[in-house]
């Protein structure tokens, strides 16, 4: 059986041994955004996002990836639903917004709006 190691001091765990103190630098915002895209897995750009859809929905649109493979190339199922989307967005843009994109939600301000009227039913 090999031997225990010796137990370490440091400056922390020893008080009469005094603390270096140091100067505190502002964070770089570049280095801090890149630093959060690599513990995340998302590059500069994207966002994670995610949806519920029920059992029979989940399965059509895996077996639409898996069984569509060979004919639209290799990607994963991801990039898959992303095109759905983007194709979704495209043709909705095209037929409500005259071929531009939506306006961008992070303009709107949250709240009610003027001239739009909500679906439910007054209770008077």
């Amino acid at each position: 059986m090999s031997k225990r190691p010796e137990r370490r001091t440091t400056n922390l765990s020893n008080p009469l041994v005094p603390q270096a103190v140091e100067a505190a630098q502002p964070p770089n915002v570049d280095e801090a955004r890149h630093e959060a895209a690599k513990k995340t897995g998302t590059g500069e750009g994207w966002t994670r996002t995610s949806f519920k859809h029920t059992i029979e929905e989940g399965r059509r649109a895996r077996g639409a990836w898996f069984y569509t493979q060979a004919e639209l190339g290799i990607r994963p199922y991801w990039q898959f639903v992303q095109e759905a989307v983007n194709e979704k967005v495209a043709r909705l843009e095209a037929e409500y917004n005259d071929g531009r994109p939506f306006p961008d939600l992070d303009a709107v301000t949250p709240g009610p709006k003027p001239g739009i009227t909500t679906h439910r039913r007054s209770r008077t």
